[in-house]
């Protein structure tokens, strides 16, 4: 029986020192047939060249900067495959990862992504210890990573929100399809591979910080009402006012 083709998409913003390795882990994949789409979001780098090097292995297609976001709906729009994957530029696939992702797919009709554990490389090595599928759990944090295969017709209904920025899209993106009952299976093998840079840390630090997590979380409240219920979207509007203002009142104190 003929296999489903898979369009991988390959985003990339200034990572073309790490492009080569992705593609050729999906290029490495078990899996055929597929087609591998790199988007450029405009980077200012060697991308062009590396991505240009593959020749007719990959669809490479240039843009201005917009966001991840928008890359990846942009990789959508060009892919013609039953079934969409998505691996960052600086990140890589296991040999088996479309082979095992799709035969959960094709096996089980009722589900409509599929995600993985994922094994972190660079600056240390660990795997993850994602949850099953549950909403529930999706309401309190996302344990999804970005790396997941897709039924392409699910992108009739939702895409990648291109407002919201900050690593934060792919929850909400998760958010999105549960709202519509369209709901994913884990694979529970460590076949992601995530890299951890050495330079991101200053900038993980402040992803993290408190502020900025509040801020972020009510704003994907405000925009999933229902889904997290009108209470809580009451709640942390609140805590975020009275955090704003004993913040505002800490530095009128150290001023002065």
């Amino acid at each position: 029986m003929k296999q489903p083709l898979v369009s991988v998409i390959i985003p990339v913003y200034n990572h073309g020192r790490y492009l080569a390795e992705a593609i050729d882990s999906v290029l490495a994949q078990s899996y055929t047939p597929l087609e591998i789409i790199v988007v450029n979001d405009g980077s200012t780098d060697e991308t062009p060249r590396v991505a240009e090097a593959y020749g007719d292995k990959i669809a490479y297609y240039y843009k201005p900067n917009a966001g991840l976001s928008h890359t990846r709906n942009f990789g959508v729009a060009h892919g013609t495959g039953k079934y969409m994957a998505f691996v960052d530029a600086d990140d890589k696939l296991k040999p088996n990862f479309l082979a095992k992702a799709v035969a959960l797919l094709e096996a089980d009709h009722g589900i409509s992504f599929v995600y993985t554990q994922t094994e972190t490389f660079g600056r240390d090595n660990t795997i993850s210890n994602h949850a099953e599928y549950s909403v529930t759990e999706l309401k309190e944090h996302n344990y999804i990573n970005a790396g997941v295969v897709v039924r392409a017709s699910v992108f009739q209904e939702v895409h990648y929100n291109q407002t919201m920025r900050s690593g934060w899209e792919d929850w909400d993106f998760y958010i999105s399809l549960a709202e519509r009952g369209l709901y994913g299976k884990l694979l529970d093998q460590p076949l992601y591979l995530y890299r951890k840079h050495p330079e991101m840390d200053s900038m993980s630090d402040a992803m993290a910080s408190e502020k900025l997590q509040r801020r972020l979380l009510l704003g994907l409240a405000w925009r999933h009402p229902k889904f997290f219920g009108r209470k809580r979207v009451a709640r942390l509007a609140a805590f975020n006012v009275k955090r704003d203002l004993h913040d505002i009142f800490r530095a009128n104190n150290q001023r002065g």
